[in-house]
């Protein structure tokens, strides 16, 4: 439990993190094509024990699938936790921050800045998962959203 709990304090101290200037531009991308098997929001009993809701959308992929960076951003995080496994964390600017869980492998690193639609990483199944997918979470002003939301809003701004 250490260690759990040593990352949950490394990923909330992005939540902190001041906001910096856009990078981001236009509409934001899926990462992957493939078809929605986790919706956000949704709960889940594990032993009888009610759990915290789902915190983005899980997305369909076969292992080796490559995933593309939703928007211009900056690598902030690169790490491979108990329960997320090998992840990305991007820097959007204006406080939007898009995640990347149990990725196979990492084409990118801490620092790196990244373009709308580069491959930064490949679907894996590591961390606790029971199969290959991309969980794909995003955060404005620290807060979750659904990541399937901010295509369809960002697509608005653009009109």
């Amino acid at each position: 439990m250490k260690r759990v709990s040593k990352e949950s304090d490394i990923i909330n101290g992005l939540w902190r993190l001041p906001a910096s200037a856009a990078v981001w531009s236009g509409s934001f991308l899926r990462p992957i094509d493939g078809e929605v098997v986790g919706t956000f929001g949704t709960g889940s009993i594990i032993n009888n024990q009610p759990r915290s809701p789902h915190t983005g959308v899980d997305l369909k992929g076969e292992e080796g699938t490559p995933i593309k960076a939703v928007n211009d951003g900056k690598v902030i995080l690169i790490c491979d936790h108990f329960f997320t496994g090998k992840s990305i964390f991007l820097d959007h600017g204006t406080d939007i921050i898009s995640m990347y869980f149990h990725l196979q492998e990492i084409d990118v690193k801490e620092g790196d800045m990244v373009r709308k639609g580069q491959i930064i990483g490949l679907v894996g199944s590591t961390g606790r998962v029971t199969g290959p997918h991309l969980h794909w979470g995003m955060r404005i002003n620290g807060a979750r959203i659904n990541p399937l939301s901010l295509i369809d809003l960002s697509k608005e701004w653009e009109e």
